[in-house]
C-alpha cells in the first residue's frame, strides 16, 4: 500500500483534492479523513472564554489514527466511526475500511501528526491565501454547520490561525508536492507528480 497524505489549511481545497484524487485512482484507492478521529465534544478543550477549540492536536485521537494507518499498511481492515462535527441533525455510523493499493489520507494536522513516522510515501500540501480560506470556511460553517458569523470569525482568529501558523504552514516546504488551492486541480498532472515522488522514494 502507498500512503498519500494531503494537508492544508481549513478551506484550502484539500478535501476536494482528496476526493478527486481518490476518484482518479479508481477502485484501487481508499480515502480516509482525520476528521473521523475527532474526540467527542465532552473531551474537547475550551479556551479562556469557554469556547471549544477544535483546532488543537489534542482535539483528535491521534494514537488511534496512527494505529489504524499502521493496520491498513499491514493489510488489515479497520473500523471507524464517521464524524459530523457534533451536529445533532446527523448520525455518525461505523464503517469498515478494507486496505487498498493506494490510501489517500487528508487532514489539516496530517503532516504534523505523522512527522515522526515513516508512514507517508508521498505528501501533498494545498497552499491557499488566508482570506480565500476564511471566505470558504465561512460559507461552509454557515450552510453545513449552522454556525453564526460572529463565532466563525472568533474561531478563525483565535483558534485556527494560531494552529495554522504553528502546526500547518511549517510543513509546506517539506511536502513532496505543493499545489495551489485556488486553481482547478489537474489530476493527470498530479498523478504524474505522485508517480515521480513514489519512484524517487524507492530509489
Amino acid at each position: 500500500m502507498y500512503l498519500i497524505g494531503i494537508c492544508g489549511g481549513s478551506g484550502s481545497g484539500k478535501t476536494s483534492l482528496s476526493k478527486g484524487l481518490s476518484q482518479a485512482l479508481g477502485d484501487q484507492s481508499l480515502l480516509i479523513s482525520m476528521d473521523d478521529y475527532y474526540l467527542p465534544i465532552d473531551r474537547q478543550q475550551k479556551d479562556d472564554n469557554g469556547i471549544v477549540n477544535f483546532d488543537l492536536l489534542s482535539a483528535l485521537d491521534l494514537s488511534q489514527f496512527i494505529h489504524d494507518l499502521n493496520e491498513l499498511k499491514k493489510g488489515n481492515a479497520i473500523q471507524i466511526r464517521t464524524y459530523h462535527f457534533n451536529n445533532p441533525q446527523h448520525q455518525s455510523k461505523r464503517v469498515v475500511l478494507e486496505p487498498r493499493e493506494y490510501l489517500v489520507v487528508e487532514g489539516i494536522f496530517l503532516l504534523e501528526a505523522l512527522k515522526n513516522s515513516n508512514l507517508l510515501d508521498c505528501s501533498i500540501f494545498v497552499d491557499c491565501d488566508e482570506q480565500v480560506m476564511f471566505e470558504r470556511r465561512s460559507i461552509r460553517d454557515k450552510t453545513e454547520r449552522g454556525i453564526n458569523a460572529e463565532l466563525i470569525s472568533y474561531q478563525w482568529n483565535n483558534h485556527f490561525l494560531p494552529a495554522y501558523h504553528q502546526h500547518i504552514i511549517p510543513h509546506r516546504d517539506l511536502a513532496s508536492i505543493t499545489l495551489s488551492g485556488e486553481l482547478p486541480f489537474d489530476y493527470e498532472y498530479i498523478l504524474n507528480q505522485i508517480k515521480s515522488a513514489l519512484t524517487f522514494k524507492a530509489l
